[in-house]
């Protein structure tokens, strides 16, 4: 409840879905948020935050309505995707820093992101 975006975020070729943001949102009757990752949310000078888990500092959601609609200019073409670029992202994905440090050059097909921040 509360999203627009019906197409998704990613390419229609992508091999990987987005979460539903019902998986990680709540919304009241009203369509108000009221949870993001099951933490409480508030409109802190005009910003939307959840209360951090760790520290229960409050943080900026970025895309509280959901994720943003596909937009081909944000990746390169897909041929110029190798593996050691597939693998540096997916890496990433999962760990939240690039192993050894190195990041590609080339931005992520849209696929390997989530929106969920």
């Amino acid at each position: 409840m509360g999203f627009d975006n019906v197409e998704g975020p990613y390419a229609p070729r992508a091999k990987l879905s987005h979460p539903d943001p019902g998986s990680y949102s709540t919304h009241d009757a009203s369509g108000k948020l009221v949870a993001w990752k099951a933490k409480p949310v508030q409109i802190i000078d005009g910003v939307t935050c959840f209360q951090r888990a760790d520290d229960g500092k409050w943080e900026k959601i970025w895309f509280p309505d959901g994720p943003p609609a596909y937009n081909a200019c944000t990746e390169a073409a897909p041929e110029l995707y190798d593996d050691k670029t597939r693998d540096a992202y997916l890496f990433a994905q999962e760990h939240g820093v690039f192993k050894d440090g190195w990041m590609p050059e080339l931005p992520p097909l849209r696929e390997w992101c989530r929106w969920d921040f």
